[in-house]
């Protein structure tokens, strides 16, 4: 029940409550009678105390046991339903069974402290009943003009269900964590920094992970975690406990695990204990000297797995290396040119990294930063040519290699790849011709055929000597003037006669 909003519907159809198993309806004709059940119980039998004081301010009794062993967790979701008694029974609010169940995350303030207490000691499905002392619910002042001050108050709460705090930075669902023991500490720990923990992973009931491993923040998967595990880590303080559940894609995706016996496409559950872990100053908060010795051991760190082909690894080394060196400050003259070495190397490493991986539009910008750094740099132009190629960009290609052999004509591979260049734009060059070729001729032919529709006709030569079957039963011109009473028009031109210009056009006479 959320701290400022009691929630009463005065409207709801008539429902029996006169057990501990029937959730009740404020409107009822009867709501004002005190529930049978919450009056029967005796609270000094049978009740436990569940504050962490032992004062008697939350006493709980089981009315149904839960279905599982687990109970919710801070920051958990947890939906119940419930109803709400004055300590004589009478009904105040409910969430009319389970037909209008209430969410609420546990922990966060959101309900009366008595809520977050009792429901983190509830198993799914579990039903209970609360007496709430007023430090656990609405204290000296209540919650007028439904709870008068300093009220003792009863709640009637099942467990329908809960879900992990969505750890996602899409908050998608895809990573959920439930805390069992609560760890130590604010902060967990972050790349680069040692970590050790104890891991049993579970796939349909089945453990196919359970095992101590120790390893570096961000190189998870050389100690064969799943992403989404290594990413849920970062969540956790040292010492705790959690359960963590993570969809398929945050998982081992389409290609599943076969050394694990994970198929494609399996949501995974995990319960995790933090041993310890080591935590490296923040990049932040590095001198540029610090930053220079931290950027080179991730880019070496990066060449190891790139030569051992663990390409994703070494891309994660390789973009922590940019990471501690792409920064605009002041700094030495001998800073500044090893800082431009390391992130001219990173940035081609990572380019051909992506080539590898087959991520050629995120290789054709990486060898363009290297390129801003280098405007003639072989490495960069080479890359850069590639991933014009693997794009389809044949003609970019052909510029990038052309340009890296002015420089360098000895390049083999340049000179090669400049040839398939050249062999696809030749190819490129004739499907457009055919393509744009049939099409033009297309045009030209609906454009001949058009203009031979619209030209002018010559009825008097073309249509011939008017014997077609058409006119053959027509009069002629005179017939027809005669029969409408009509007369020849008289010529509207002038004509010369013997040399002299008719002086009346409407006569024929001479």
């Amino acid at each position: 029940m959320c701290q400022m909003d009691v929630r009463v519907d005065s409207d709801m159809d008539d429902v029996s409550h006169n057990d501990g198993d029937t959730f009740m309806n404020p409107g009822d004709t009867d709501a004002n009678t005190p529930d049978a059940f919450i009056t029967a119980i005796d609270w000094t039998v049978g009740a436990s105390d569940i504050t962490p004081q032992k004062d008697g301010s939350v006493l709980k009794v089981i009315i149904e046991d839960g279905t599982d062993e687990e109970f919710p967790s801070e920051g958990d979701t947890v939906t119940v339903s419930y109803d709400g008694f004055y300590e004589d029974g009478r009904l105040f609010d409910s969430s009319h069974g389970e037909s209008n169940p209430y969410e609420f995350v546990i922990g966060k303030g959101n309900v009366i402290k008595a809520w977050d207490l009792g429901v983190a000691t509830m198993r799914l499905k579990e039903k209970s009943v609360f007496l709430c002392r007023p430090s656990y619910a609405y204290g000296i002042d209540g919650f007028p003009p439904l709870i008068p001050g300093s009220a003792n108050i009863i709640f009637r709460i099942k467990v329908l269900h809960w879900k992990g705090e969505d750890i996602t930075k899409l908050k998608d669902g895809g990573i959920r964590k439930s805390i069992i023991v609560k760890g130590e500490g604010s902060l967990g720990p972050n790349d680069g920094g040692m970590c050790k923990v104890h891991i049993i992973g579970k796939f349909d009931g089945r453990i196919f992970d359970n095992r101590t491993v120790e390893f570096v923040m961000s190189e998870g998967s050389d100690a064969g975690l799943a992403p989404g595990l290594e990413y849920a880590l970062r969540h956790f303080k040292e010492g705790e406990l959690s359960r963590v559940q993570i969809a398929a894609k945050y998982g081992y995706g389409a290609d599943g695990c076969s050394d694990r016996g994970i198929p494609a496409d399996a949501d995974l559950t995990y319960e995790v204990r933090m041993i310890n872990f080591t935590r490296v100053k923040d990049h932040w908060d590095m001198s540029m000297t610090e930053r220079l010795h931290c950027a080179d051991l991730a880019k070496e760190r990066g060449t190891e797995f790139f030569k051992a082909q663990k390409y994703n690894l070494a891309k994660r080394k390789y973009k922590q290396a940019i990471q501690y060196l792409d920064i605009k400050i002041s700094m030495e003259p001998d800073e500044l040119e090893k800082k431009n070495q390391l992130l001219l190397s990173s940035r081609l490493n990572l380019a051909m990294c992506h080539l590898k991986l087959g991520d050629n539009l995120s290789a054709l910008y990486a060898s363009c930063l290297a390129l801003e750094l280098d405007p003639n740099n072989d490495k960069g132009l080479y890359r850069k040519g590639l991933a014009n190629m693997a794009l389809g960009n044949c003609e970019d290609a052909f510029q990038d290699f052309t340009a890296l052999l002015n420089q360098n004509p000895q390049n083999k591979a340049a000179r090669q790849q400049l040839e398939i260049a050249t062999e696809n734009m030749k190819t490129m060059r004739s499907k457009e011709k055919l393509v744009f070729g049939g099409m033009f001729s297309k045009f030209a032919e609906q454009d001949s055929k058009a203009e031979q529709q619209h030209q002018h006709v010559d009825v008097f030569t073309d249509i011939g000597e008017w014997n077609n079957e058409m006119a053959k039963d027509m009069m002629t011109l005179e017939q027809e003037m005669a029969a409408f009473g009509e007369q020849m028009p008289a010529p509207k031109y002038n004509s010369k006669r013997d040399g002299k210009e008719n002086e009346n056009p409407g006569s024929d006479d001479d």
